[in-house]
């Protein structure tokens, strides 16, 4: 399932500070007729609904607040009620989790092709700094303090998101965000306690895996030969654009002919992050996908460059220096603009 239409018919936010006993919850709705405030809130969802870690979940248990949100999605409770009782649950996650950064929650009632969804979004606090002003015996003093109540900027990505929808034919379906980082203390408090969902296999969401976990190998593996790194690269993205079905065994043995370790190594390391067997590719995300290629190089050159131009050599070339550097050529520049 991928929404692509949606309208904010409803919204609310609560406050989950860390430093208090209860959850502050609110009391009224979010002004939608402030269309500063609209564009701010549809930014976020756009930005969640095309997030590539966006996944299809599924229930292993269903959560105590579930009866709820189905009530809600069928009109027999407000967003006030429904987002009150989660954001109690979700508190007391928290606090159990001595999660220590307090957040706010936000709450909206979607209406989108599929039928009327509730969407959770996370807004953890951005640290920020702001001037203070103090006297001290008749002399003004000026002061840098940091604060930590701002939200994240449109410009910014949210980590942990939910909707929860029940389409036109009755079916229910959850898709979520759950960003999760290696120094984080509660890595899996989100999907496993409080949505207690897993994810759902979908096409769409084992083809943004295998390039994601190919790219990991990748670059985990293949540190200082950006030639072997990029002609990888390119086999995968070959492979991937160019099939329909792809067998993971099969894949790495074209990957690295007769190289019985790699291919080893590239069995184990896809398996081990739940690639494995056949893949059906997701034609329409590939296609998307690369059709701009981000290539960061070292670490002080970014560069964009469409798919067209990158493989065109009148305009983009690759060439080898024999001791696993390469050159990477921009050809025939007409017209540039600095930024």
């Amino acid at each position: 399932m991928k929404i692509k239409e949606f309208n904010i018919e409803e919204g609310i936010i609560h406050v989950l500070d860390m430093n208090c006993d209860y959850p502050i919850l609110n009391e009224d709705y979010l002004n939608l007729s402030n269309e500063e405030i609209k564009l701010f809130l549809t930014k976020h969802v756009e930005k969640i609904l095309k997030d590539d870690e966006l996944n299809l979940g599924k229930f292993y248990k269903e959560p105590e607040f579930i009866q709820n949100v189905y009530k809600f999605l069928k009109g027999d409770m407000s967003l006030i009620e429904v987002s009150g009782n989660i954001s109690k649950i979700f508190f007391d996650i928290l606090i159990k989790e001595d999660e220590e950064v307090s957040c706010d929650l936000l709450f909206l009632k979607l209406r989108t092709e599929f039928g009327d969804a509730l969407c959770m979004i996370k807004f953890d606090y951005v640290k920020n700094y702001i001037h203070k002003i103090d006297y001290n015996n008749d002399k003004m003093k000026i002061d840098i303090v940091p604060q930590y109540i701002t939200l994240p900027s449109t410009s910014q990505r949210v980590n942990r998101a939910c909707i929860f929808l029940k389409n036109y034919e009755g079916d229910f379906n959850l898709l979520f965000l759950d960003k999760k980082f290696v120094n984080t203390k509660s890595q899996t408090y989100f999907e496993e306690k409080f949505l207690n969902c897993e994810k759902m296999h979908s096409t769409l969401s084992k083809t943004k895996e295998l390039i994601s976990v190919a790219e990991k190998w990748t670059r985990k593996n293949i540190k200082d030969d950006a030639n072997k790194a990029f002609e990888i690269r390119e086999l995968i993205r070959e492979k991937i654009l160019n099939e329909d079905n792809l067998n993971i065994n099969s894949l790495a043995r074209e990957i690295f002919d007769n190289d019985k370790d790699n291919i080893e190594n590239f069995v184990s390391f896809t398996e081990d992050n739940g690639i494995y067997g056949e893949v059906q590719i997701d034609k329409d995300y590939v296609s998307k996908k690369y059709d701009r290629i981000r290539l960061k190089i070292d670490r002080d050159i970014d560069l964009y460059i469409n798919k067209d131009s990158f493989y065109d050599i009148n305009r983009f070339e690759v060439n080898k220096n024999g001791d696993g550097s390469i050159n990477m050529i921009i050809k025939y520049v007409i017209n540039y603009n600095e930024k």
